[in-house]
Parts: structure tokens; C-alpha cells; sequence
């Protein structure tokens, strides 16, 4: 966890914060993996979503933050998902996650 948010009626939220630049062609991918690293080399783990509420992603190509509550995330997406700021080429609709819908700090709070 890296944030706690804390609404105007007092309500908290723990916000875990993440970095991520747009991708050619639209879109935001979210590995769920913290990297570490140690005397054995660099390692991927799984990250804890019990520990916080909702992810905080920042792009700065789109100038904002995304916010991502767990329960936002697919399950079968465990080990990343994609969020799109341009719509997919091929037009397909169909498990397409928008990042517009990310996009008001209040939906935390939900």
C-alpha cells in the first residue's frame, strides 16, 4: 500500500500506486506483480490485494489517473489487465475495459 484516501464523509480507502506509460496503440497495461530485487537476481510477486482497496495509475501520455478498485479487476486477469484510453482498432467492444470509466477519484469510495 503506498496511499490511504480519505473522502469527505470520512471513509478511507487504502490505494496501492502505480506508473505506466501508453502504449502505441492506446492502451495502459497493469501488471499486478510487484519487482523486486536481491542478491539472487530480480523477481516478480504476485501482489497481496488484500492489503489495499484499489489500484492508482498514472499515465502521463494521457495526463491522468485511473483509479482501479479490486473488485474492477477481472478474475481471470489475476497477473495484469488492460485498460484503453483509444478505442481498439478492430472496433471489438466485448471484455474492452475503457479507461474513461476509471477516471473519477470518488468511484474509490463505492
Amino acid at each position: 500500500m503506498d496511499l490511504i484516501a480519505v473522502d469527505e464523509r470520512g471513509k478511507i480507502a487504502r490505494v496501492q500506486v502505480k506508473y505506466r506509460r501508453m502504449r502505441a496503440n492506446g492502451s495502459i497495461q497493469i501488471d499486478f506483480r510487484n519487482t523486486y530485487s536481491d542478491s539472487h537476481g530480480s523477481h516478480k510477486k504476485l501482489a497481496d490485494r488484500t492489503q489495499f482497496d484499489c489500484y492508482a495509475i498514472y499515465c502521463p501520455e494521457a495526463k491522468k489517473i485511473y483509479y482501479l478498485r479490486n473488485d474492477d479487476i477481472p478474475e481471470e486477469n489475476h497477473l495484469c489487465t488492460t485498460i484503453r484510453v483509444i478505442h481498439p482498432a478492430n472496433n471489438q467492444r466485448k471484455k474492452v475495459m475503457m479507461a474513461s470509466d476509471y477516471e473519477a477519484f470518488d468511484r474509490i469510495f463505492d
